[in-house]
């Protein structure tokens, strides 16, 4: 069988990972998790730990589950075999960790995340779909103009991906539909919404149920 690559930990901590970008993906990704009330919360791929410390910080209840001992989870352990009891968490977090497995993969993480979960499972994943911004001036009563923002995809324009070291697929390369990767969410999830942050389009955020 093929080998996992994992990504070194000292990526986490360099200066292109913890870009702007990436901290208005870290606040989605926090409001999402808060959004859930959740009475506890698991955080698979613990990246360099803002997220799951924002949390804790919040008051938050949170463990965390990582591959990587050198990133200091709480519970070191593959995605693939969570060691956890059914419905143990409110929410499950897996934030821009499935694109790091082989596809193959891909099944059996989201039946483990369904697993555990009791209700509320909160997925990114890389979305490579060509778009272009449009921000449209409006007029409103209480702001006087307020500013209409949409992505407008080019879905008819996919390239090829190729294993760069860290990401073995991407949403919107080809092979990689988002309705494909629909399928397999729809195994086990009620697609309670997806959509692509305008200032970050490449990280497309799902907000699952477990069925």
């Amino acid at each position: 069988m093929q080998e996992i690559k994992q990504v070194n930990k000292d990526h986490y901590f360099t200066e292109g990972y913890c870009s702007a970008r990436r901290f208005i993906s870290f606040s989605e990704q926090i409001r999402i998790a808060m959004g859930c009330k959740p009475d506890n919360i698991l955080e698979v791929g613990i990246g360099n730990g803002f997220v799951s410390e924002f949390l804790k910080n919040q008051g938050e209840k949170v463990t965390t589950v990582d591959i990587d001992k050198e990133l200091n989870p709480d519970c070191v352990a593959s995605i693939m075999e969570l060691p956890f009891k059914n419905n143990s968490f409110d929410c499950v977090c897996c934030y821009e960790v499935l694109e790091h497995l082989p596809f193959r993969c891909f099944d059996k993480a989201l039946k483990e995340l369904q697993r555990v979960s009791k209700n509320n499972v909160l997925i990114s994943l890389p979305d490579a779909g060509r778009c272009i911004p449009f921000v449209f001036p409006i007029p409103d009563p209480k702001y006087k103009v307020r500013l209409y923002r949409k992505l407008i995809e080019m879905p008819f324009l996919k390239i090829e991906h190729k294993f760069d070291g860290q990401h073995y697929w991407e949403i919107n390369k080809r092979g990689y539909d988002l309705d494909f990767v629909s399928i397999f969410l729809n195994r086990y999830f009620e697609i309670k919404a997806t959509y692509r942050l305008f200032s970050v389009p490449y990280h497309r955020f799902f907000k699952l149920v477990v069925k």
